[in-house]
């Protein structure tokens, strides 16, 4: 739920009292006798109101975007989504039963993001706070960030052994011999079902276990800027000796300029790996390892000088006095770009907090709450937000964008993968406000539930500095203040009224130039009005841009044309013909895809929600309308399941991207691309029916046990209703009108409280709950009424 209070208290409960006058010099109270009645027969979410056709596109809609049953649009779950759809997930789910229970096992949106919190499902978090996309431990795991880059996109020449074919040039030293076996594994990337495996092993004891790799490319070496990172799938077996026995893992590495071994071309496992889990945990445990080259200035990060790396070594070593024998098993051993996205920390945060908003679980609390300082630090330090009061992504190696696509730069930060941003960019810091947020947020449910949790640190830029996390909810509330100050003074064009991406890079990374980067990016506009980034005068500038009110020069999509898909504005209105990551081969050409002039379906919550706050909710419930024409088109022309949106645009000619099943044998046909992401791996599109709740009934839960409800009411509507809704476990139908707030459908008792904010209006008035006449204040405009979380209708009347 994003924070409305930013913006509300300034400069909209004015245009919502004026909204309530109305022109006629005076608001007159007009009754409206509502009887409430449940009216669903399952317990999944669903929608009613004075509007038949209103209802039946969002149920629908709701149905097929869930992918709960048959009818669904793609197999692939709501919730079981990489890092980067978390807080998306999140908002979907949180505020309704989207459990086992309602969803089957498989499409139980709240258990597959539950676990993930938990680090029960792909993800973990390393030692410096960042949480990986996954363990790394399997062939098709995609490690630290996204699938690519990886060292197959090295187009300047990358090294990676899968060993599936053999360990041809691998040498044992030391007394350590060396050999090559296959067995079955899940996720093989080799077709007869089977993965390759190098074994080092001592025949006797030995105070080391020794591999050498061959010449890397023949002796031609790896470009240590395009691998600052090698990443290796491994475990150890001991027939003689004790793990406490084991030093630690080194690893060597020569250079062109250097062929010999030493010291200072070595890193050290304990030392340098992202995740270093001691020995004796981990003895015939398979370990996904990311291994921080770049730290060593041997290695180093250097983009504009070749510092060529040609060979590697290995060594298990005993501590000194002792000796093992056993054997070292290696799945893969790459070299790695740097492709940790900053977005993934951002998104456990935010996600925690809608999760938990919701729950009011203060065991997952506990659990959660380390996590959540962990990544939080991992911004504030690493990604420099406590120096800068926003956050940067040059400690990420190869990140930044000079305005020249090349290999090894420009790589991505999040789900915008095919974008390259500059090492400073709005898009990144959107997550890092998130962030901020909601950590403020968690750190205020750990207070009121007395929740307790042991001090945490992190290891700093250097991987050997210990920094504890000490923030206070004071202290957050001034980073956040801080964060919005400097986003909105460096991020903001006044010319053209809108956010820009941010100040392209140097060269070599390691500077800002003066040059803009800027293709109208609507989406992330809109977001800064919804996160409440945006002041009210830079929100009112960037809605009358996106309505088409307000022409930019320069853009290739202005007016009416930004809207030219229906379902949404587009993602962004410039042609953006370079600015993307030389590994995905994004076309340069306008509507190629989703990411350059395209349309996908999450904008739209974005769009409804600001227009709620800033043109109020007529100008939202018209932009929800267009959607339901827009729907109702699609369903017309005929196509349903996996083919509902196919179909429709197939008609038009237009392309839609995904990886889609076209013949409905459960494995996907390969990735389209097209101008439209809707469906297929577009899990998000799911969020549009979130803007319900968010822009219209105004429901935000408090870390107090308080569920507020802020009713914006369309005029043409009489009443709306949700039904089968959760807070703090309590099942309720919510029901609001112009005048009133019902809690209905309650049927378990709690200490759960609901806060209702109805508009002030101009009329005499009283209010009312259950009938008698109930203690109120005004606040901003709003008259507010707390009570407790049990069936009961707040109302005002007038007198």
């Amino acid at each position: 739920m994003k924070l409305f209070s930013k913006i509300l208290p300034v400069a909209l409960c004015g245009a919502l009292l004026l909204a309530a006058v109305g022109c006629g010099g005076g608001e007159k109270y007009q009754p409206y006798d509502y009887e409430v009645k449940h009216a669903s027969g399952d317990n999944v979410l669903r929608f009613y109101s004075s509007d038949n056709g209103l209802d039946a596109f969002l149920n629908d809609y709701f149905e097929r975007h869930m992918r709960y049953n048959e009818r669904r649009i793609h197999a692939f779950p709501v919730g079981a989504g990489q890092p980067v759809w978390k807080e998306w997930e999140s908002m979907i789910g949180s505020f309704w039963d989207a459990s086992p229970a309602n969803l089957t096992e498989h499409y139980a949106t709240n258990r597959w993001v539950r676990d993930w919190l938990t680090f029960d499902y792909m993800s973990l978090q390393d030692r410096q706070g960042y949480i990986s996309t996954s363990t790394g431990i399997t062939s098709s795991d995609w490690g630290q960030g996204w699938a690519f880059p990886s060292y197959r996109h090295n187009n300047m020449g990358g090294f990676g052994e899968e060993f599936t074919d053999g360990i041809d040039g691998w040498q044992g030293e030391s007394g350590t011999n060396v050999s090559h076996f296959t067995q079955k594994a899940e996720g093989s990337e080799s077709a007869d079902g089977t993965e390759g495996y190098l074994a080092a092993e001592t025949a006797a004891s030995a105070s080391e276990i020794c591999v050498v790799s061959p010449l890397i490319r023949g002796g031609k070496g790896t470009n240590a800027f395009y691998s600052p990172f090698l990443h290796f799938s491994w475990k150890y077996e001991l027939t003689q000796g004790e793990p406490s026995d084991l030093d630690d893992l080194y690893v060597y590495f020569q250079t062109k300029d250097d062929a010999n071994w030493s010291d200072d071309k070595c890193v050290r496992f304990s030392e340098y790996a992202t995740v270093a889990k001691d020995f004796s945990q981990t003895e015939n445990v398979w370990q996904g390892t990311f291994l921080n080259m770049y730290l060593n200035e041997k290695w180093g990060r250097d983009s504009l000088h070749e510092n060529m790396v040609t060979r590697l070594k290995f060594v298990l070593r005993a501590k000194e006095g002792k000796k093992v024998q056993g054997k070292l098993l290696y799945n893969f051993i790459r070299s790695d770009f740097d492709d940790r996205m900053s977005d993934n920390c951002g998104q456990y945060i935010s996600a925690a907090k809608h999760y938990l908003s919701y729950t009011q679980d203060t065991e997952l609390l506990k659990t959660v709450l380390p996590n959540a300082r962990r990544a939080l630090q991992f911004y504030l330090t690493c990604l420099n937000g406590e120096q800068n009061g926003i956050i940067d992504n040059s400690y990420l190696v190869g990140h930044f964008n000079c305005g020249t696509p090349a290999t090894g730069i420009g790589i991505s930060d999040g789900f915008w993968d095919a974008i390259s941003f500059p090492n400073a960019n709005l898009y990144s810091n959107l997550s890092y406000h998130q962030a901020l947020e909601g950590m403020l947020f968690l750190e205020q449910m750990a207070e009121e539930y007395d929740v307790e949790s042991p001090a945490v640190t992190v290891l700093g830029k250097d991987m050997k500095t210990v920094v504890p996390y000490q923030e206070t909810i004071s202290s957050l509330r001034e980073k956040l203040e801080r964060c919005e100050n400097v986003m909105r003074e460096k991020f903001w064009d006044d010319e053209k009224g809108r956010f820009f991406a941010g100040y392209y890079d140097t060269q070599d990374g390691t500077g800002v130039t003066t040059e803009k980067m800027d293709y109208g990016f609507l989406m992330f506009n809109l977001q800064a009005v919804t996160d409440g980034i945006a002041t009210p005068a830079q929100a009112e500038r960037i809605l009358s841009w996106v309505s088409g009110e307000r022409e930019i020069a320069g853009d290739t999509s202005k007016g009416d044309d930004i809207y030219k898909f229906l379902f949404a504005p587009r993602f962004s209105t410039k042609n953006n013909a370079s600015d993307s990551v030389w590994a995905v081969g994004q076309a340069d050409s306008w509507e190629c895809g989703v990411r350059n002039g395209g349309a996908v379906m999450q904008t739209s919550y974005y769009d409804v929600v600001a227009r709620s706050l800033v043109g109020g909710a007529d100008d939202a419930f018209s932009r929800l309308k267009g959607i339901e024409s827009f729907y109702t088109a699609v369903r017309r022309s005929g196509g349903e399941g996996t083919g509902f949106y196919r179909k429709y645009f197939e008609n038009l000619g237009i392309g839609m991207q995904g990886n889609y099943d076209a013949d409905g044998d459960g494995v996907a046909d390969g990735d389209s691309e097209g101008p439209v992401g809707i469906d297929c791996e577009f899990l998000e599109a799911a969020l549009m029916f979130v803007s319900v709740p968010d822009a219209f009934f105004g429901l935000e839960p408090n870390y107090d046990g308080t569920l507020a409800v802020q009713p914006r009411m369309p005029a043409s509507l009489d009443y709306w209703r949700m039904e089968n809704l959760l807070f703090g476990g309590v099942s309720y139908d919510l029901s609001i009108g112009k005048y009133f707030v019902q809690l209905s459908n309650v049927q378990q008792s709690s200490s759960l409280s609901m806060e209702v904010r109805l508009a002030k209006p101009s009329f005499k008035f009283k209010v009312f709950y259950n009938g008698a006449q109930a203690q109120y204040k005004e606040e901003n405009g709003s008259i507010v009424v707390k009570v407790p979380f049990e069936n009961g209708k707040v109302e005002i009347k007038g007198v």
